[in-house]
């Protein structure tokens, strides 16, 4: 299952989360809760790779977050990757876990589009991204017919502020994947980490089912390593045969919403203001 590489000599490892404690989270597929606000996490990818976003349903009543993972890859890179892997990833596909894209790489257009969709079903939403491929994802995006943008600095989040850019964009903050957060949007992995263990640990949100996303919680390594003065947690395949795109992609999602319950001071989804003070107020930062 997950561990924690502390990076001891002698392989010292910790345990994350149990697998009965990751199957205790899981539910079933079915129908998302309407009344909610959505977070959307992309962990992108061009080619023999899966792209994974994350979805993540916060219930405005009160109830527990619903978190679903969809993927994407090249149609051309199924053979190669089932074969690589070892697992089905071919039947995966047949079976509506993954979509498989035209060609030899991800179509971000197809991406782009199932987000337009979600995002008119619930106009309450946050997202981000990890910066890999990010430009050339809103590059594409308008060809579905969805404009992105995503925020790399203060000055574009001035610009999202003052009404610059248009409320019918998506913007998506950058999300670093190393411990420490993106400067400019306080989302890193350190805290993103510990927040989709409580999460899972605690039966705060329900997981569901994906062969896809198991196999992803089955492939990663949590790393934690000693930088300066404090420890750093991140993400890794165990090797070349294993794939982490989802449980990324469902980290981020996780820990943006969390970081959100932090900002606003309380157990339910603060206004876009709250979260976007953060970014000017230093005082807030400390909070996180």
């Amino acid at each position: 299952m997950l561990r924690l590489n502390f990076g001891v000599v002698g392989g010292v490892t910790a345990e994350l989360f149990s697998r009965a404690e990751w199957d205790n989270a899981c539910v079933e597929p079915g129908e998302p809760p309407v009344d909610a606000r959505l977070y959307v996490a992309l962990d992108l990818s061009r080619k023999d790779d899966l792209t994974a976003a994350a979805l993540l349903y916060v219930p405005f009543d009160g109830g527990a977050p619903l978190l679903r993972v969809e993927y994407w890859m090249p149609a051309q890179g199924v053979e190669r990757k089932t074969e690589l892997c070892g697992v089905p990833i071919d039947e995966w596909g047949r079976r509506g876990h993954i979509t498989a894209c035209e060609g030899s790489q991800v179509r971000y257009q197809e991406v782009a589009a199932r987000l337009l969709e979600l995002l008119s079903e619930y106009p309450d939403h946050r997202a981000c991204a990890d910066t890999k491929f990010t430009r050339a994802f809103c590059e594409a995006a308008p060809n579905a017919g969805l404009e992105a943008r995503v925020i790399f600095s203060k000055a574009d989040y001035q610009e999202w502020r003052d009404g610059e850019i248009g409320s019918d964009t998506l913007v998506l903050e950058a999300h670093s994947q190393s411990g420490a957060p993106h400067p400019h949007s306080t989302l890193g992995m350190n805290e993103s980490i510990s927040d989709i263990r409580s999460a899972v640990t605690d039966r705060a949100i329900r997981v569901e089912h994906n062969p896809v996303l198991s196999w992803n919680v089955e492939s990663v390594e949590l790393r934690t390593g000693l930088t300066g003065v404090s420890f750093a947690h991140s993400v890794a395949k165990q090797n070349k045969r294993s794939a982490d795109d989802g449980f990324v992609a469902a980290t981020m999602a996780v820990g943006m919403w969390r970081r959100d319950l932090r900002r606003a001071g309380r157990e339910e989804p603060g206004s876009l203001d709250d979260w976007l003070d953060a970014v000017d107020n230093p005082d807030l930062l400390l909070t996180l």
